[in-house]
C-alpha cells in the first residue's frame, strides 16, 4: 500500500533522557518566544529582539512508570524517537531538560501516564535546543 503525506501517520517509539516513558504514545514540545519592540524617534517599523524564551516537554506512556528523579536538579537531554509508518525513523533531540512534573490519569481507558521537562539554559544563552534527525 503505498502512503501519502497526507495519510502517513507517526508512532512514538522511544522517550528517553531527562525523561524515561515506557511504552510512549505521544508527545508534546511546546516552544514560546518573547519579544520586545523598540521604535526610536519616528521610526514606523520596530526593531525586534528576543525577550524571553521557554520550552517544555511533555512525555505519555500507557504504562505506570517511576518519575525521573528531579533532586538532582541536573539537566538532561531528551531524545523522542517516532516512526513515520512506511517512511523511516526520525529522533528529535532536546538539550538541558529539568524533569518536572508526573501525572497519571486512571478515570478514562486508555489510562495514561506522563512526565513533562522544562528547559533550563543555565550559563548560556542557548535559543535552540531542539534538532531532528
Amino acid at each position: 500500500m503505498n502512503f501519502t503525506p497526507n495519510s502517513d501517520t507517526f508512532r512514538t517509539t522511544d522517550i528517553s533522557g531527562a525523561i524515561n516513558i515506557p511504552d510512549p504514545i505521544g508527545f508534546t514540545i511546546d516552544e514560546a518566544f518573547g519579544y520586545v519592540k523598540s521604535r526610536p524617534g519616528d521610526r514606523i517599523s520596530p526593531a525586534t529582539a528576543y525577550d524571553s524564551y521557554d520550552l517544555a516537554v511533555t512525555g505519555r506512556g500507557a504504562k505506570p512508570f517511576t518519575p525521573a528523579t528531579r533532586a538532582s536538579a541536573t539537566p538532561a537531554s531528551i531524545s523522542i524517537t517516532v516512526l513515520e509508518i512506511g517512511q523511516g525513523s526520525a529522533t528529535f533531540s532536546i538539550d538541558t531538560m529539568l524533569p518536572g512534573a508526573f501525572k497519571a490519569n486512571g478515570n478514562a481507558k486508555p489510562h495514561e501516564f506522563e512526565q513533562s521537562a522544562e528547559f533550563s539554559a543555565g550559563d548560556t544563552e542557548n535559543i535552540d535546543p531542539i534538532s531532528v534527525s
